[in-house]
C-alpha cells in the first residue's frame, strides 16, 4: 500500500491550516493593530478595513545630535539606520531629509550643509515608508579666526 496519497492530503492539510491562521483576526475593539514578528499592518475604521504591507520596522537615529562647522557638510547616512521586518534592498533604505530651519542647515543630497551658527531639526523620512522618520539635532558652529592680520608695506 502506497503511503504517498496520505502525505499529499497531511501536506495540503498543514497548508490549508497555515493559509487560515494568516487569516484568523480577533474581535478587539481597537482601531488599529500591528504585530511586532509581521510586516502587515491593519487599520479599522467605521466604514471600511484597511490593510497594507511594510517592509520598514523603523527608522531609528544613531546619534541624536550632530555638529557641524559653518560652510561644511556631513553626510547624514552616517547618523540613522533603516530597520526591516526582512533583509532589505538598498532602495527600500532610500529616505528624503527635511530641515527645520534652512537659514541655519540645508539639505544638499545626502548631507546637511551648516549655514549659519545655530540649531536645526533634521528629520529622517523613509521613501519606503513614509510613516516611518526620526530626527536627527544638528548644531552648526560658527567658524572663528584666531589668527592675527598683518599687512606688509
Amino acid at each position: 500500500m502506497s503511503r504517498k496519497p496520505i502525505k499529499l492530503v497531511a501536506l495540503a492539510l498543514l497548508i490549508s491550516c497555515s493559509l487560515a491562521g494568516c487569516n484568523n483576526e480577533n474581535n478587539s475593539s481597537s482601531t488599529g493593530s500591528a504585530s511586532s514578528s509581521s510586516s502587515k499592518v491593519t487599520e479599522q475604521t467605521s466604514s471600511s478595513k484597511i490593510t497594507s504591507t511594510s517592509v520598514i520596522k523603523a527608522v531609528v537615529a544613531n546619534e541624536t545630535t550632530v555638529e557641524v562647522s559653518q560652510g561644511s557638510s556631513v553626510l547624514l547616512t552616517k547618523y540613522y539606520t533603516v530597520e526591516g521586518y526582512e533583509q532589505l534592498k538598498p532602495s527600500q533604505k532610500t529616505c528624503t531629509y527635511e530641515s527645520s530651519d534652512e537659514t541655519v542647515a540645508t539639505i544638499d543630497g545626502r548631507s546637511v550643509v551648516g549655514v549659519a551658527p545655530g540649531e536645526a531639526t533634521i528629520t529622517v523620512t523613509s521613501k519606503e515608508d513614509p510613516s516611518k522618520s526620526c530626527t536627527i539635532d544638528v548644531v552648526v558652529k560658527g567658524v572663528f579666526l584666531d589668527h592675527e592680520l598683518t599687512m606688509n608695506e
